[in-house]
């Protein structure tokens, strides 16, 4: 790495090696205008406005995400930044760059899987006080990684540029107050669950064009993620892009294409064995659809256990009585409040005020803290005489109970979190009874979140086999019965 650094000494201290002035942190107007650039409520600040484009700033980083872009072969990256105050050097590479509005706490900056013997590419942090991608507002540089000093709530440019003229395809990852990033592809399989990234197809590879479980023209190019499951178990992924971009998402088994099990626009899904398998978000129709997307992937492993149940009798409000183990339809439940939804944990704390209000922040919660990922479409469960979201149970669920939970119009309602195993299509859950009564319909024996009925592969009404678990200590979710 043949380059001159200023106050060298300094830098092998552990100091910083650039000596800034007082004027550089980026306190003043940014691309929105306002404080720091940060944009105002409900814009979307994904999308990069013309100055920033004009200089390479092509999308945001948020703490927690990571994003891949190739300066090699984006058209978006320009090679208009060769030099940067404070610093010696000749940046003669292309660039790409990021918004990143700064954290309170502290932030790492980084690449994932860095190569800096074969592809020399820096870091370099601008402050925004003078437009995007001023070279005079360099506030720190990282060679493979960065912890700087940022003004929390500032926006700041993370500009990617190659040093004597080198580019190629880097991943850029923002790690913040202590949490460790995500085990990414570069790392191997992804093993580490829910994973977010945000990258783009374009310049990729485009080695499948079409799919054994669609006949959709898949021709442009695609972006392979391994994923290592470590026992049998639900994968999912859902991907979203923006207008003019057209990626789909498919799940493989190998890296046989025929060996696809699921795809869709938007999310894929399969109930998969132990192993590595294969997540591809390819471009529909052609590399003119080719562009930027964001990946959530997530796997909820099944535990194994014991699947025995024990006969039980159900006497009901209306209908007749049951006796358990049996096997009837079940509907599709709607969603129950939890502790963590934001609504407090008591139930004469706040409830929801309608049948969406605070959805998404449950579905999020629900994701970060089990693991399950799923377009949802359930909202909360009617009022019914009481408020939104509010079971029989009347106060507010635990969170990853209220995922896997099940209802009957049972007479005597037994304690909360009793088990249930559920079972269908040669797959089982453990659900978790005693939280809600229900449904209204008469015809059926019981009801399921949309959750146990994504993993057992059933719909509303379809049919279940349902019994008492033997062992009440058997942990929620799928089971792979022993």
């Amino acid at each position: 790495m043949a380059r001159v650094l200023p106050l060298l000494p300094l830098l092998l201290a552990g100091c910083s090696p650039l000596e800034l002035p007082a004027d550089a942190s980026p306190t003043g107007e940014g691309a929105y205008g306002g404080p720091g650039g940060s944009p105002p409520p409900g814009a979307s600040s994904a999308v990069a406005t013309d100055d920033e484009e004009a200089c390479g700033v092509v999308a945001e980083l948020a703490c927690g995400e990571r994003i891949t872009l190739n300066t090699a072969t984006d058209p978006r990256a320009t090679s208009t930044l060769v030099d940067y105050a404070d610093i010696v050097g000749r940046w003669t590479g292309p660039e790409l760059g990021v918004r990143f509005v700064a954290p309170a706490g502290p932030v790492n900056l980084r690449f994932v899987d860095p190569r800096p013997s074969e592809m020399n590419q820096d870091i370099l942090i601008l402050g925004r006080e003078h437009g995007p991608c001023d070279p005079d507002a360099l506030v720190d540089i990282g060679w493979n990684g960065v912890e700087p000093e940022l003004t929390p709530g500032a926006t700041y440019t993370l500009m990617v540029d190659g040093y004597d003229g080198d580019a190629g395809e880097f991943t850029l990852e923002a790690v913040c107050d202590g949490t460790t990033g995500t085990e990414g592809v570069g790392a191997g399989a992804i093993t580490t669950f829910p994973f977010h990234e945000r990258a783009t197809t374009i310049g990729q590879a485009s080695d499948i064009d079409s799919y054994g479980c669609s006949g959709a023209d898949m021709s442009g190019p695609e972006r392979v993620y391994p994923v290592a499951m470590p026992a049998p178990g639900y994968l999912a992924a859902v991907v979203h892009d923006p207008a003019g971009v057209d990626v789909d998402v498919q799940i493989l088994t190998s890296l046989d294409p025929d060996d696809c099990v699921d795809r869709g626009d938007t999310e894929a899904w399969a109930y998969v064995g132990a192993g590595t398998h294969y997540i591809v978000v390819d471009t529909f129709a052609g590399s003119d659809n080719a562009g930027e997307y964001t990946v959530d992937i997530s796997a909820v492993p099944a535990s194994s256990g014991d699947c025995a149940v024990v006969p039980r009798t159900v006497e009901r409000i209306a209908g007749p009585t049951i006796s358990t183990p049996t096997t009837g339809r079940m509907v599709m439940e709607a969603h129950l409040v939890t502790t963590a939804d934001g609504f407090g944990s008591d139930a004469y704390d706040p409830w929801p005020q309608g049948w969406t209000d605070g959805i998404a922040t449950h579905y999020e919660r629900a994701l970060q803290l089990t693991g399950f990922l799923m377009e949802h479409t359930e909202p909360w469960a009617p009022h019914n005489g009481n408020n939104y979201g509010q079971g029989a149970h009347w106060h507010k669920l635990p969170p990853v109970e209220e995922v896997w939970y099940m209802n009957m119009h049972w007479a005597d309602r037994p304690a909360a979190g009793t088990r249930v195993i559920l079972r269908a299509n040669g797959r089982a859950v453990v659900a978790a009874a005693g939280y809600e009564t229900g449904p209204g319909e008469h015809d059926v024996i019981g009801g399921a979140t949309e959750e146990i009925h994504r993993v057992l592969g059933t719909v509303h009404r379809d049919t279940m086999e349902l019994g008492f678990a033997a062992d009440q200590t058997l942990p929620l979710g799928p089971i792979d019965c022993d």
